[in-house]
């Protein structure tokens, strides 16, 4: 029952964002301590207790975005990294970083050691109801909606994401915050 409901709200969700219903506030925001916070409930999970999370800030960062849905986000990626990190061999670590660009830009990362998505799937995972293979997101419970929401969260936010997998080496979520 819990599954279904995930993904009714994950559609939800996504038909929030599509009529602007979502109401977006733009306050500025200390990216170490909406991590911190994210990163904090990321730990208290059931699922994440055998995952090494590490956080590397780089300096004292500013964006300007709505904290409600910016923590949302990042503990959206937080999850999938934790749901689909570690392989056969490897425990999972996830790793999340912020850094600031040469161009001023804050980007925040999000990468996972798992088992990754092939190449020909990775354009297609932030397309709405696009599943890289739902047996895998049945094993792992997730709803294979979750890049969909993120790719439009990310633009509600203010952010671009970009989405970098190799088999068999993991994945990583990139959020770039341009001024």
């Amino acid at each position: 029952g819990g599954h279904l409901l995930a993904v009714v709200n994950d559609i939800l969700d996504i038909s929030r964002i599509d009529s602007g219903d979502v109401r977006l506030s733009e306050d500025e925001m200390n990216v170490a301590g909406a991590v911190d916070a994210c990163v904090r409930i990321a730990r208290s999970w059931p699922q994440a207790q055998d995952t090494e999370i590490t956080v590397a800030l780089a300096g004292p960062q500013v964006i300007y975005s709505d904290p409600r849905l910016f923590k949302q986000m990042l503990t959206n990626l937080l999850s999938n990294a934790v749901k689909f990190g570690g392989r056969e061999g490897a425990a999972p670590v996830v790793m999340l970083r912020s850094a600031m660009t040469a161009a001023g830009e804050v980007e925040i990362s999000v990468a996972d050691n798992g088992m990754g998505v092939p190449e020909e799937i990775v354009g297609r995972l932030c397309e709405p109801f696009f599943q890289a293979n739902a047996s895998l997101a049945r094993t792992h419970e997730g709803t294979g909606l979750g890049l969909s929401i993120a790719t439009r969260l990310a633009r509600e936010i203010g952010a671009e994401l970009d989405l970098r997998s190799q088999e068999n080496l993991g994945t990583m979520v990139t959020l770039t915050f341009r001024e």
